[in-house]
């Protein structure tokens, strides 16, 4: 029996979607994209019947999962594409992204785009591109970044901070900072 959207989910409906929705949200953080619905269920303690009538499919799930959290990157983003001044904007921005990455490899792979988040977050990702840029060349106008980093540059860099942050653990820090001390024209410290 489905549900309409206008009428609320049963007690017990309710409290399996948030299960559902609580158990990938930890899976996802810990793992990323690649768990499946399957591994959901048997983490959650529900059948797979129960998780697949709630979410049909792991794209479904992911939707509902990370929305809210693309659009805060947007908003982060924006914010940073107006913020004074322009070198410390781009810092902020970049050093903020790196602990969503850190803390959420389903939110990382999102973010870089993998295939395995599908075409759901496509139009949100567009629209950061040109965010990213803005925030990249206010910083790059005002002489303090290299002149040669671009916008293609940062999911890479992005994924390197995130690989760092799964090998040294609460250390991933230090490696931001040695990347960001790399991109500066000064080559200096902070």
């Amino acid at each position: 029996m489905s549900t309409s959207p206008s009428r609320p989910l049963r007690r017990d409906a309710e409290r399996n979607r948030r299960l559902i929705i609580d158990t990938a949200k930890r899976l996802f953080a810990e793992r990323g994209l690649q768990v499946t619905l399957d591994e959901i269920a048997q983490s959650s303690g529900l059948g797979v019947g129960t998780v697949y009538r709630r979410f049909p499919n792991r794209e479904a799930l992911v939707g509902a999962l990370f929305a809210d959290r693309v659009e805060e990157v947007l908003a982060l983003s924006r914010r940073a594409a107006e913020a004074e001044p322009p070198a410390a904007a781009f810092r902020d921005l970049i050093t903020e992204l790196a602990r969503l990455h850190a803390e959420d490899r389903g939110l990382r792979d999102v973010l870089l785009a993998d295939d395995r988040a599908g075409d759901q977050f496509a139009a949100a990702l567009r629209r950061l591109r040109p965010l990213f840029r803005t925030v990249l060349a206010r910083a790059q106008t005002d002489g303090s970044l290299r002149p040669d980093l671009t916008v293609d540059d940062l999911p890479v860099l992005m994924s390197m901070i995130g690989t760092a942050a799964d090998r040294a653990g609460p250390d991933w820090p230090r490696y931001l900072d040695l990347i960001m001390n790399g991109l500066r024209t000064s080559g200096g410290t902070r």
